[in-house]
């Protein structure tokens, strides 16, 4: 049976574009005109997102929507851009729906019997971890509980996520269940004047649980950590705080195989944050950055080297104007994490010379996540791996392992890698090879 087309191609935008001799560039600049005259400067339109929009990933929101039809004097009945029931769809609508669908397809009897299958005995900091995600003690209350402390319960976060950048991952296995704890009371029990920033906290809390536990293979845990982050941003009533949130659902997706649905995830995020891009502050770039290098991993996945190139593009020059490498809700999203994105891309597409390249280029010794150092480190290992330069490979390995042993030990990717190096070893690289493939886990030492 022929695989079903998710995205239908647009063919009026396309029609309406191309019979005005027009690029997708030359439209967003005829937008960017035709929203000055209808006293909207402040929107941003980019060759890119017109790109999107022809190929019916998404559709333009409201302000931007507005625009295109004064743009192609057209109705946007006639031009194609309302979903069914548009009228009332709102923020929350677009991102439940990428959501549900990528439930759909992931929470399943094969994928729950794939975990089984793959149990194993865990380390301690994963186990506490899963622990404190399986409790559900809380449901019914605690009388005897103290009121929790927005304002220490934030610390609390903060030392979580800078504990998770550290790629600390036996200090996190301690501090994770405490905080998960206390933000869902938080939560649950905290005054309606508050309760939104509660939620942002948890939000933030179930963010740095995905991305930790995606990173070390645990996929199962990421899942759930990141369904649950989605519900709490929606109560957060925060736009970015929902944006990150997703993001860490596309990397969840992405770790599970699901390229598709961490596409449409993320396209429905970048999408929602289109219209505040004119006046946006360094957080929300930082996020719509962030979204855009995540969507060009994605596609380099699937394959598809233009819309990868393309994404990051689009990333470059919103690091362009952000210009500097900030942490905006711990996404590290700067001129130089765009570099490492590319280095990341190009080992996805199997560009090996150029990931080697890519990577070289750039000095990620100032930014403030150790995590992004050593993904650095362990992009010029996977680039001399697909380029047959061994010795060069394990040299990179070694250095990663040596920055941040607690990452490098438990990622699948590293251990992948080295069981391939082993497979080919030479007398040169034998003895760091086989110490390495003890230290990963893939060889009794």
């Amino acid at each position: 049976m022929p695989r079903q087309r998710r995205w239908e191609p647009n063919k009026r935008l396309v029609h309406e574009r191309e019979r005005r001799g027009w690029s997708q560039d030359d439209a967003a600049r005829e937008a960017e005109q035709v929203a000055g005259r209808l006293g909207l400067p402040d929107l941003v339109f980019t060759g890119p997102q017109f790109g999107r929009w022809e190929r019916g990933e998404c559709r333009p929101r409201p302000p931007l929507r507005r625009v295109v039809c004064a743009l192609y004097d057209a109705s946007a009945e006639a031009l194609g851009l309302l979903d069914q029931g548009d009228g009332a769809a709102n923020r929350r609508d677009l991102l439940r729906n990428a959501v549900v669908l990528g439930a759909a397809a992931v929470v399943s009897p094969a994928w729950l019997r794939e975990g089984l299958a793959g149990a194993r005995v865990e380390p301690a900091e994963v186990a506490s971890i899963r622990d404190a995600l399986m409790n559900y003690d809380g449901l019914w209350g605690d009388e005897e509980a103290t009121a929790v402390d927005l304002s220490t319960l934030g610390r609390h976060v903060q030392q979580a996520w800078q504990a998770r950048q550290a790629c600390a991952y036996r200090q996190l296995g301690v501090l994770l269940p405490r905080v998960l704890t206390n933000a869902q009371r938080a939560a649950r029990e905290t005054g309606h004047d508050q309760r939104r920033a509660a939620n942002g906290l948890l939000a933030e809390t179930y963010q740095c649980v995905t991305g930790a536990m995606a990173n070390v293979g645990q996929n199962d845990l990421a899942w759930v950590a990141a369904d649950r982050g989605i519900a709490a941003a929606e109560q957060s009533e925060d736009p970015l705080v929902v944006a990150a949130s997703t993001r860490m659902l596309a990397h969840a997706l992405l770790a599970m195989g699901r390229s598709e649905k961490a596409q449409q995830v993320a396209l429905t995020a970048l999408t929602t944050l289109e219209p505040g891009l004119g006046t946006a502050p360094p957080a929300h770039l930082s996020i719509y950055g962030a979204l855009l290098q995540t969507s060009g991993v994605v596609a380099a996945r699937r394959g598809d080297r233009a819309r990868a190139n393309e994404f990051l593009a689009e990333a470059a020059t919103t690091a362009q104007r952000l210009g500097e490498d900030r942490n905006d809700f711990w996404t590290v999203f700067g001129p130089t994490n765009v570099g490492i994105h590319r280095a990341s891309v190009a080992v996805e597409l199997g560009d090996a010379g150029r990931a080697v390249e890519q990577a070289r280029a750039i000095d990620p010794s100032h930014l403030p996540s150790l995590e992004r150092r050593t993904h650095h480190l362990l992009d010029v290992a996977h680039g001399y791996g697909q380029w047959r330069k061994d010795h060069e490979a394990v040299d990179a390995l070694l250095q990663a392992e040596r920055l941040a042993p607690q990452e490098v030990h438990h990622q699948p990717a590293v251990q992948r890698l080295v069981v391939e190096l082993l497979q080919r070893e030479r007398r040169t690289t034998k003895p760091k090879l086989r110490e390495l493939a003890a230290l990963v886990g893939v060889l009794a030492a």
